[in-house]
């Protein structure tokens, strides 16, 4: 609780003080905001479903399903942080483009960790499904590539800023 209660706190205040004005698409580059925004969507519809083929038997059997914590947090935070993340990328926000790339590489690697664990299951003695594997792989893979995707396409600040570092100039 604490750690989650110091992130997002700390990402209040980053974002209090961030200066989203400098995050902007490179010059004849259009970040892939409409794409990324139905993918965001797709996997929201696609793990709401998954979620309540589990809750919903586990509520009408009166039985607490396994790794409740997953389910709260999903549904609490990180689905509607999705939702939000790809309605600022319809809009073409600014703080969508500075959210795209954390989040996607939240869901990429979320989803290459699950990749990996579909494909250690013959080390439990279990089959791997190869549907799963798609879907994996898809999930894991997909946002890794929009991930980079944004990163080509946006720069922060421009020729026109000068940063300042202690005593060193750069730009």
């Amino acid at each position: 609780i604490a750690i989650l209660g110091l992130v997002i706190y700390s990402i209040i205040i980053f974002f209090m003080r961030a200066d989203l004005g400098a995050i902007h698409p490179k010059p004849g580059k259009k970040p892939p905001r409409k794409a990324a925004a139905v993918l965001l969507l797709l996997l929201v519809v696609m793990f709401v479903a998954l979620w309540l083929t589990i809750l919903i038997p586990a509520m009408r059997e009166r039985i607490p399903p396994d790794a409740g914590t997953i389910f709260v947090l999903d549904l609490a935070f990180f689905l509607p942080l999705l939702v939000i993340e790809a309605v600022l990328l319809f809009r073409s926000a600014q703080l969508g483009d500075a959210l795209a790339v954390p989040v996607l590489v939240k869901i990429g690697t979320l989803g290459v960790s699950v990749l990996i664990g579909a494909l250690l299951a013959p080390s439990f003695g279990q089959e791997i499904d190869l549907a799963s594997v798609g879907i994996y792989a898809l999930l894991g893979l997909g946002p890794l590539v929009f991930a980079v995707l944004f990163l080509s396409s946006l720069e922060i600040g421009g020729a026109d800023r000068v940063y300042h570092s202690e005593n060193v100039q750069v730009g």
